[in-house]
């Protein structure tokens, strides 16, 4: 008898891993975690065709494939700290042709209903797990 209120609470709780997974982009096939140092060596070996930078989030397209991609999600750390570093390196890139574009993005707001809609779903999932 204990058992059958284990097995709905175990399928709430995957469940709710699953939705937090999915709205934070964890399942997506084009994320690579790479380091500050693996980011920096893509510009300095002139791999990166262009870029785009909203946050800390980054986008990469490359001219050959990084492991079998050649489209690359991936997070910088400090964003700031990134250009400081790559500045000179993306003004010599791009006026030699290498690095065809960039741009950074505003950081989109996170407004109420992307907390709410999934703390609501999860919700459903609860009720339905314990059968009210």
């Amino acid at each position: 008898m204990r058992n059958r209120k284990f097995i709905p609470m175990l399928v709430y709780l995957v469940v709710l891993v699953l939705i937090f997974a999915w709205t934070s982009g964890a399942f997506n096939p084009n994320r690579v975690e790479l380091s500050h140092t693996q980011i920096v060596d893509l510009f300095e070996q002139e791999r990166v065709k262009a870029f785009v930078i909203q946050g800390s989030a980054m986008e990469l397209t490359l001219h050959s494939a990084y492991e079998g991609k050649t489209t690359i999600l991936c997070t910088l750390g400090d964003p700031d700290y990134f250009l400081a570093q790559v500045g000179d390196l993306l003004e010599a890139q791009t006026e030699s042709g290498i690095l065809e574009g960039y741009n950074f993005l505003p950081v989109e707001a996170t407004t109420p209903m992307d907390y709410v809609v999934p703390l609501l779903v999860a919700g459903g999932v609860l009720l339905a797990a314990v059968g009210f």
